[in-house]
């Protein structure tokens, strides 16, 4: 789970808190201790290889976000594009090998055990 640079929010979420923000049940930042402003999920393709290795784990539909989700569709699936359009509100998720070189992103989840799926 990532976040732009620039954004306010500077807690950490849980696997459940992004699985709700997915859902839709998490539309504001200040539901997790945020700044008063709207979450933007920026999501990959349908068919991109990322969303389907968090597909796995349950962590993102098989298809499309719920209607409830101020959500930006990317045609590509590129991490770079990911992070241009995260922004100060904006919520998304990458494989942590493609965040190793300097990046204008932060992760947002503590540290834990590997998922299994």
């Amino acid at each position: 789970m990532i976040v732009g640079e620039d954004n306010p929010f500077e807690g950490y979420l849980t696997v459940r808190q992004f699985e709700q923000i997915l859902r839709g049940d998490i539309t504001n930042w200040t539901q997790v201790g945020g700044p008063d402003r709207p979450i933007r999920v920026i999501d990959r393709p349908i068919a991109s290889e990322t969303r389907a290795v968090l597909q796995q784990y349950g962590l993102v539909p098989p298809d499309a976000l719920p209607a409830t989700v101020n959500r930006v569709l990317l045609k590509t699936n590129d991490t770079a594009e990911v992070i241009s359009k995260l922004g100060k509100d904006g919520i998304s998720y990458a494989i942590a090998s493609q965040l190793t070189q300097p990046t204008k992103a932060r992760m947002v989840l503590p540290e834990s055990p590997p998922l299994r799926p």
